[in-house]
């Protein structure tokens, strides 16, 4: 998968000299401004556009004894993602109950970014589709600020696999059986923005100096279609199953700070689904999944950020659960869930 996303300014490491990082961002930019650089004193429109960003960059409403920006033009940041999927059903036809429990292919993503005083370019690439193993598309796109921040995940798979249990007997569901297409997108506010960071942890366009927490409040939406046409298994030919949640609610982050350099972020934000719409239809047979209160979607949140003087490293996790119906009748439980390691220069 190619992601583009954000536009920014470059520095290079070897940029030791100051004509030389004039040279790199010039020609940034003129891939991004093709003929503004050209027309009239390009020399001066270079310093007052770095003029404007640096007003940009450090404008903002936080209290500098908890939260800065770093002391740097430009970041480069690598960064390498695995994220997975999987799902599990339960379901009674004519009093027999069937379980059945997926899983699709892990997603390897790596990615490069360059951001130049808070405008970013990064491009992201996934080997194993380069190669023609993964199959499957999966788009994903984020934004962490300090008052506020989302995700959006966009998934097209047939990569499932599993195992259906019917009375005792255990099937293999096989890739290609399932055909899976979601949209997940989920999204906060942290009321405590002024000492609190979640840039500082997710997207290192910020530095938290002190330890802090913040209450937050957020919604989730999740679309999801499956499509089953199994040779594996007789009892899940022609099947189908849609829901739609929409949930709001309220949770907690903080930032621990242990020491000078470091940071640890923990978060979850529970999201109480106040619209739901699911309905199974096999075989003909049709059923709603009943309400079950209080039905909710959980996106946790996890990282570990170290920083130096001009580099930085980490790790960071995300993870969503919903779990929906009743298991006597239809259930069913959603796993969605990244993981990213990083390594960053500034400049």
């Amino acid at each position: 998968m190619n992601h583009l996303s954000r536009i920014s300014g470059i520095q290079f490491p070897f940029c030791r000299h100051r004509w030389m990082d004039r040279m790199v961002i010039l020609a940034f930019l003129a891939v991004l401004f093709p003929g503004s650089l050209y027309a009239g004193k390009g020399k001066d429109w270079f310093h007052s556009l770095d003029s404007l960003l640096e007003i940009r960059y450090y404008r903002g409403n936080y209290d500098t004894a908890y939260v800065v920006r770093p002391h740097a033009r430009v970041t480069i940041r690598n960064r390498e993602g695995l994220s997975g999927t999987g799902m599990t059903i339960r379901s009674t036809m004519d009093g027999v109950l069937q379980t059945s429990r997926l899983s699709a292919d892990h997603r390897f993503v790596v990615s490069l970014g360059v951001s130049y005083r808070g405008l970013s370019l990064s491009y992201s690439l996934n080997p194993a589709k380069l190669r023609g193993i993964y199959k499957d598309f999966e788009f994903e796109t984020n934004e962490y600020n300090n008052k506020w921040g989302f995700d959006v995940v966009l998934l097209n798979t047939k990569s499932l696999s599993g195992t259906h249990t019917s009375e005792g007997e255990v099937q293999r569901i096989s890739p290609g059986d399932i055909h899976q297409v979601s949209v997940y997108l989920d999204g906060f506010y942290a009321f405590n923005n002024r000492r609190f960071s979640y840039a500082a942890a997710f997207s290192q366009s910020y530095l938290q100096k002190q330890s802090a927490g913040s209450w937050l409040v957020g919604g989730s939406f999740m679309g999801t279609h499956l499509s089953f046409n199994s040779r594996s298994t007789s009892r899940m030919m022609h099947a189908d199953l849609r829901f739609i949640h929409i949930g709001v609610g309220g949770g907690y982050g903080y930032n621990f700070v242990p020491g000078k350099g470091w940071l640890i972020h923990v978060s979850a934000l529970p999201n109480l689904i106040i619209y739901d719409r699911s309905r199974l239809s096999l075989d003909g047979d049709k059923q709603r999944l009943k309400y079950r209160f209080p039905e909710m979607v959980v996106t946790g949140r996890f990282a570990v950020v170290r920083n130096f003087k001009h580099t930085f490293l980490g790790t960071q996790v995300v993870a969503n659960y919903s779990a929906d119906g009743s298991k006597r009748k239809l259930f069913v439980s959603n796993r969605k869930w990244r993981g990213r390691i990083f390594f960053g220069v500034r400049f």
